[in-house]
Formats: structure tokens, sequence, C-alpha cells
């Protein structure tokens, strides 16, 4: 994985004995159904990988990497319109076809841990500061004061402290 512009990731999913490989590719077509994204074909999916996790949790992760971003960015895209529209149902392992146990999912961008934990300080930066908005697109941090406000991009933590500052 030298570059994760290509991949996404589904949060919170819960684990299932004795899952394969054509499992989780089954469970993105579900969720690309769900999501009216029909123009997903498995031809769109490089590969799809459940994340490792600690043994006493009950879900985990799932990487999706598309073939390229395009098709990578239609279905976050997609998943967003999902989720807005179908308020206060959002996304659940239900809609990939994981009947275990129904838990709310989140999907979004795979991001670096150090990115990961830039994201989690951006946005607590922006609770305390009353920014409105915070968002990541191709592996990068955006924060904006209020719509219409130019955007700022968040490159590091002494980016983010710099800002903190003025």
């Amino acid at each position: 994985m030298s570059s994760l512009k290509t991949f996404s990731e589904i949060r919170n999913v819960p684990k299932v004995q004795n899952e394969k490989k054509p499992d989780l590719f089954g469970y993105v077509m579900n969720l690309s159904r769900v999501v009216n994204y029909a123009d997903l074909c498995k031809n769109d999916i490089r590969d799809v990988a459940r994340m490792p996790s600690k043994r006493d949790t009950s879900t985990s992760s799932i990487a999706i990497e598309f073939t390229n971003t395009l098709t990578k960015l239609s279905f976050l895209e997609a998943v967003k319109k999902y989720n807005q529209s179908k308020q206060p149902h959002q996304l659940n392992s239900n809609d990939m076809g994981i009947n275990v146990s129904k838990q709310q999912i989140y999907i979004s961008e795979l991001l670096t841990p150090k990115m990961k934990r830039l994201l989690f300080l951006t946005r607590d930066f922006a609770k305390t500061a009353d920014y409105k908005f915070v968002w990541t697109t191709n592996g990068q941090i955006y924060l904006r004061k209020v719509e219409g406000k130019p955007y700022i991009r968040v490159n590091s933590e002494a980016h983010l402290n710099e800002i903190k500052k003025a």
C-alpha cells in the first residue's frame, strides 16, 4: 500500500466467522446497491481486505482498493447522498448483507495513521474554534469556518498550531 489515493474504509463492521474474500467483495457490492451506485462492478474493485483488530473486539474495518480515484470518489459521494437522504436511518451492517448484529457503519477515505491523528486534532480544534466544516479529499484535510468562505488545507500539526494562533 504505497499510496492510499484509491482506498476507502468501512469502519465498525461486525466480524464474521469463516469469512472469505468473495464474502468481502459481496459486502461491498451489496452496499453499492443500497446506496444506489449501480455503476460499480467487481472489476472496479482491485481488492477488499479485513483490517486487523484486537481479538476481544466484535468489529473491525474493511479496506477497499478501487481501480481508480474517480470510482472511489463516486462511491463515497453515493454514500454521502444516501446518508443525507435517509435521516435518521444511516447505513448499517445489515445493508452490507451481514446479519450477525446490526451495527451502524461509517465509510470514508482510508487515511494513514499520521493523517488520522491530524484529522482527530483538526476536528477537536474545529469544535473549540467554531469552524463549521472539516473534511478529507484525496488524503488531504480541509477546514472551513463558514459556508462561502475560503477553505484551509491543514498540512501538519505545526500548521494546525499556526492556525490556532491566528
